[in-house]
């Protein structure tokens, strides 16, 4: 019998039997792994009593290991012993004589899993003394855990998967789908833009001219998503906002009413519950502010002042590593598999040249930044969304396409799925727009990789409510 943690192993018949049978080949470690390194406790205990140039016979060795095992209370029985030692020379007779580097490639990777592990630990003990007594000291501590974490995953080194390797993982992921609508998050208050996508998934571009509503289309997104999918989490990180603003914009939204309204109220209107609002106005906002409440735990909001220019020089990636570690603390706390990010918006972010001083110009700093995007995708996960809000360039918000997105020019190819939103072109003659009349929009998906789709979507915006919505899907 093997122990779970054998089994849970995926990558252990790759590794670790393959060094304990070079140990217990030699009679000798050496590679000088721990045996605590190994993951196993079968493995633990018999490279444990193993000593150089003290060959005994196999029941002997394993009763020296049960031995250990009790004494460190493992609480393994000879049988389980027993049935490792012969997987170990099963597996050592199948690949022969394994070459020194093949065992030392393993060692290494023994190592680093076992660095990940501790790590992991570690992180996970940070995480409930946070939760216990939440102080400046605790959360920074936590944060740093996630970070040596992360760095731990990093650092791992990896064997060269083969074919069938990728073969085996596409099919398990496959079957891992079969029946869903989508690989990535759904979101039904959109349902185009979310077919689209096959689920809004990856790193997209939210991409338009200031007041088209990409923010706003941004937070409906990510609010729908979590109300939708109880296994989904939500973050949004402004660069230009105080978490303030960003509350009470998203409370305006979920009211239906202007953040105008929301914030003055009706002069007209008698003080009720201190808000001069009319009792339908006043019963949304009530109705509004519980359903974000039902989402406290779920969902973050964290403004300029909040999130700030953090930079950890360990690692480069500036403040993304901050949004990594909101991200995984908001997972872990409301234990979500999912997150659906926005960040706002692209120009606002603080990256600084890794080489120094200032950007040589705006596609360099552009570059780099989706280049850490994309990493920050990676380690979240490919089927998660990173919402990213950008600006246009002035000159093509009439008739954009990839090339519009202000400052990125070739760099928008490193993102999964871009999105243009203009102003339907109006009448030269008709009367200027008022400033509460709806606008309608036209979003074209200019680029999407990997199943999903290039579609123009109509949409309109509403300032009054400060909603907008798919006309499309009508």
């Amino acid at each position: 019998m093997i122990s779970q943690a054998v089994l849970e192993d995926r990558l252990l018949p790759f590794h670790e039997p393959m060094v304990v049978a070079d140990i217990l080949r030699r009679q000798e470690n050496r590679h000088g792994i721990a045996p605590t390194d190994f993951p196993s406790r079968e493995a633990q205990l018999l490279v444990a009593v193993a000593r150089p140039s003290d060959p005994v016979a196999e029941d002997e060795y394993l009763s020296r290991a049960v031995e250990l095992g009790i004494r460190l209370g493992y609480g393994l029985q000879r049988e389980q012993l027993a049935g490792y030692l012969q997987m170990v020379a099963v597996f050592a007779q199948v690949n022969g004589e394994a070459p020194d580097t093949v065992v030392a490639a393993s060692a290494m990777r023994i190592r680093h899993a076992a660095r990940v592990r501790t790590a992991t630990r570690n992180e996970e003990e940070t995480r409930k003394a946070f939760d216990a007594e939440q102080t400046m000291q605790s959360r920074q501590a936590y944060a740093d855990a996630i970070v040596d974490t992360n760095r731990a995953h990093r650092e791992a080194p990896t064997r060269r998967r083969s074919l069938a390797d990728i073969m085996r993982s596409n099919q398990e992921r496959r079957e891992g789908l079969q029946g869903r609508r989508a690989v990535g998050i759904e979101t039904p208050l959109y349902p185009r833009l979310s077919d689209a996508f096959f689920g809004w998934r990856g790193v997209i571009l939210l991409a338009a001219m200031p007041g088209i509503g990409k923010t706003t289309l941004a937070t409906a997104a990510m609010l729908d998503a979590v109300a939708d999918n109880a296994d989904t989490c939500g973050v949004f990180v402004s660069f230009e906002m105080p978490t303030e603003t960003l509350v009470d914009r998203t409370t305006a939204q979920f009211a239906g009413m202007s953040q105008r309204r929301l914030t003055v109220g009706d002069p007209n209107q008698p003080t009720v519950d201190r808000m001069r609002l009319a009792d339908r106005e006043l019963a949304n906002l009530r109705n509004a502010e519980e359903r974000l409440r039902m989402l406290d735990g779920r969902v973050e909001f964290v403004g300029k002042q909040d999130i700030g220019a953090l930079k950890d020089r360990r690692d480069g990636r500036g403040c993304l590593s901050r949004i990594e570690q909101l991200v995984v603390e908001t997972k872990s706390r409301s234990r979500a598999a999912r997150s659906f990010v926005v960040v706002d918006h692209f120009g606002c972010v603080p990256i600084e040249n890794p080489d120094g001083g200032a950007w040589p110009s705006d596609t360099d700093r552009a570059r780099h930044l989706l280049d850490g995007l994309v990493t920050l995708r990676d380690r979240l996960g490919k089927d998660d969304p990173i919402v990213v809000v950008a600006q246009l360039r002035k000159s093509d918000f009439r008739d954009p396409d990839l090339a519009s997105i202000m400052g990125t020019a070739d760099s928008g190819y490193a993102a999964d799925a871009v999105v243009a939103f203009s102003e339907a072109a109006a009448d030269e003659d008709a009367p200027p727009r008022k400033p509460d009349a709806k606008v309608e929009i036209e979003a074209k998906v200019v680029k999407g990789r990997d199943m999903m789709r290039r579609i123009e979507v109509r949409m309109e915006l509403d300032p009054t409510t400060s909603r907008i919505r798919e006309l499309d899907a009508e």
